[in-house]
């Protein structure tokens, strides 16, 4: 097989033949470090949004937050 392979971070580009194997393995390659990148995207969205839910949290309790800090400004 032919393939065209690019980086997206340096733009470098390659152009070669390769057997069925490497084009598995390069295929499984990637999506094996697809899944590690959305699975540690979800882990850092879920900590940072508990973090914001714990500033919410002690910044009512020290009623620091009003209505009047949602009302729409002119």
């Amino acid at each position: 097989m032919t393939l065209r392979l690019r980086c997206p971070e340096c733009f470098v580009r390659i152009v070669g033949d390769f057997d069925a194997g490497q084009v598995e393995r390069l295929d499984r390659a990637l999506t094996a470090a697809r899944l590690e990148m959305q699975a540690l995207y979800q882990a850092t969205v879920c900590e940072n949004l508990g973090h914001e839910a714990a500033l919410m949290s002690r910044a009512l309790a020290l009623d620091l937050i009003g209505a009047d800090d949602f009302a729409r400004r002119a």
